[in-house]
């Protein structure tokens, strides 16, 4: 019976909230809390037409609200903003499929703001970000007629969340880091204080029984106490002194988990912003529209496909600005500390195959201009996380044509820093391949960086090497590198103190194409077997090392014949 009043209701309360003036907090605060439990049911449709108004923030939470809170020390105040942009979440989110592009771009620009609105708590800017991701469907399949105004909301939604990876890696995770030492610093105080205490306490009960000198020296027991009290009054105060990037004085385990919550759907969501704004101009195409473009040529698709510049520059600002960022998923929620724990070992992995997986949907052209661009700085990276690792695993297996141009461009990478291979051999921790090993190889601090490096570029080329015979694609890019990697190989091989890394690397090369299944790299590489064989022979009779004639012998039957 009440169901023809729900216009009516919602009606009235928009009305009250005009009305309503802005120092009355505790008022407003309860209109938004029976705003929120009417949108829970279906009364919620009567607020549709009212959409408009309440996106006006003077309705929403008042008129100069910031003058009025920056005055006011009540907690009602300090609340009224959030539950105001959750309630409109909650609204936006049911009516979402009927908004039209101007209302669209509207909830991006107060959402957007919320979103890098250091005054907001983790979990609203969550909430924002996730609106913001809902809203990426009704954009991509709207029906306007102008193209660019959606796929530029779309753009602005990458903008607001690529630039908010910045702001947590420039102001949050060392906020994070701050409060730890925070905490740290209270905790050892507070175990110093109990330490001098005890010993004050000490003291005084010696210097009780002494019946000698009992007039003199209590009053240095009393001093020494009173100069514990006063230490521990200035640590206090300094401690008080220290402030937060972003305000406040959380705590760490519960800031931890709020960004960790904050991060997650941002990485999961941003995959498919860029999908669409990519496939943007090729939407929702129907039967006329798909027969003009069959008539068109493939080129012209393509460039219809690929990113404008400014995306391409977002898209790879995303690479520079998340990839540390993920590495928060490795901090305990009770110390800011890389820890082995299997769970957070698992969620870091998770992330980062989302993570990989954004970039698994751009073409041979953007792939290069931004992954094969960035290689350097993704190289840089491993080599302070070896699980990092997993993102050129990722995209070297994600699917074939994605792994093909990877392959291409990260194989252009390596060959051009073979050179570093011959400072130091660490064969000895590839040839033991378990997971633990690894680890230790990355986390001591007596490996010298070129061991690292090392490491790095053979573990990459074998990620390569073994891609071919998962897609036998790969074999065309591989080919097209063969005699360079051998000639390489060789060369410095003979040339080095320590020839092992080469060897290693020739072993895998020779035994990635073996099988009888690549004819063209057999046919490639058949010119140089004579210079191949005669050079192995020269360093095998040259040495007297039987590891280093075992390894040339192992090389010898495994070239492909």
């Amino acid at each position: 019976q009440m169901s023809s009043y729900k216009e009516h209701i919602a009606g009235n309360i928009v009305s009250l909230m005009q009305s309503c003036p802005t120092e009355a907090v505790s008022t407003r605060k309860e209109l938004l809390v029976a705003t929120r439990r009417i949108l829970a049911t279906d009364f919620r449709k009567g607020f549709f037409p009212h959409i408009d108004a309440l996106f006006d923030e003077r309705v929403l939470i008042g008129s100069n609200y910031r003058q009025h809170s920056a005055t006011s020390n009540n907690s009602q105040s300090d609340s009224l903003r959030p539950m105001g942009y959750s309630t409109l979440a909650d609204l936006v989110h049911h009516v979402r499929s009927e908004l039209s592009l101007l209302q669209v771009s509207r909830v991006i620009y107060i959402f957007s703001r919320v979103i890098h609105d250091p005054s907001q708590p983790v979990t609203i800017q969550t909430t924002s970000a996730r609106l913001l991701l809902n809203l990426v469907d009704h954009i991509f399949h709207n029906k306007d007629s102008n193209d660019h105004i959606g796929r530029d909301l779309l753009v602005r939604i990458l903008d607001t969340l690529v630039r908010k990876f910045g702001t947590l890696l420039q102001f949050m995770l060392p906020a994070l880091q701050e409060s730890a030492q925070r905490k740290s610093l209270e905790q050892e105080i507070d175990e110093l204080s109990c330490q001098k205490s005890l010993e004050a306490e000490l003291m005084k009960v010696k210097c009780e029984s002494d019946v000698e000198g009992s007039a003199a020296v209590p009053m240095d027991c009393d001093a020494g106490s009173s100069n514990v009290e006063k230490r521990n009054e200035n640590d206090t105060a300094i401690l008080g002194k220290r402030k937060y990037a972003l305000g406040g004085s959380p705590e760490v385990s519960d800031t931890v988990q709020e960004v960790k919550l904050l991060i997650k759907p941002m990485i999961m969501g941003l995959k498919t912003v860029i999908w669409c704004i990519k496939n943007y101009n090729n939407r929702g195409q129907d039967g006329n529209k798909k027969g003009k473009q069959s008539s068109s040529s493939s080129n012209a698709s393509e460039d219809r496909q690929q990113l404008t510049h400014l995306e391409r520059t977002l898209v790879v600002e995303y690479l520079k600005l998340a990839l540390p960022c993920l590495q928060i998923f490795k901090w305990d929620n009770n110390a800011l500390k890389d820890i082995s724990v299997d769970a957070n070992k698992t969620d870091f992995r998770e992330v980062l195959e989302h993570f990989a997986a954004s970039f698994t949907v751009l073409d041979s052209f953007d792939i290069e201009r931004t992954i094969g661009y960035q290689l350097p700085f993704i190289f840089d990276h491993i080599l302070k996380d070896s699980d990092l690792l997993t993102l050129p695993q990722h995209l070297i297996v994600s699917n074939m044509s994605v792994s093909f141009h990877f392959c291409e461009v990260l194989l252009g990478f390596l060959v051009g820093r073979m050179d570093e291979l011959s400072e130091c051999d660490v064969t000895m921790y590839l040839i033991k391949s378990g997971s633990q090993t690894v680890d230790t190889l990355h986390s001591e601090g007596n490996v010298p960086d070129r061991a690292r490096k090392a490491y790095t570029l053979l573990r990459l080329f074998k990620i390569v090497f073994q891609s071919v015979s998962l897609f036998p694609e790969n074999e065309v890019v591989l080919r097209s590198y063969l005699q360079t990697l051998v000639a390489n190989c060789l060369r410095s091989a003979t040339q080095s103190s320590v020839p092992g890394n080469h060897f290693y690397l020739l072993l895998r090369l020779f035994r990635s194409i073996a099988g009888g299944k690549f004819e063209l790299s057999y046919k490639e590489l058949l010119p140089l077997l004579p210079t191949i064989l005669n050079a192995l022979y020269r360093i095998y009779v040259s040495t007297d090392d039987e590891n280093v004639r075992a390894n040339l012998v192992e090389i010898a039957l495994a070239i492909p014949a």
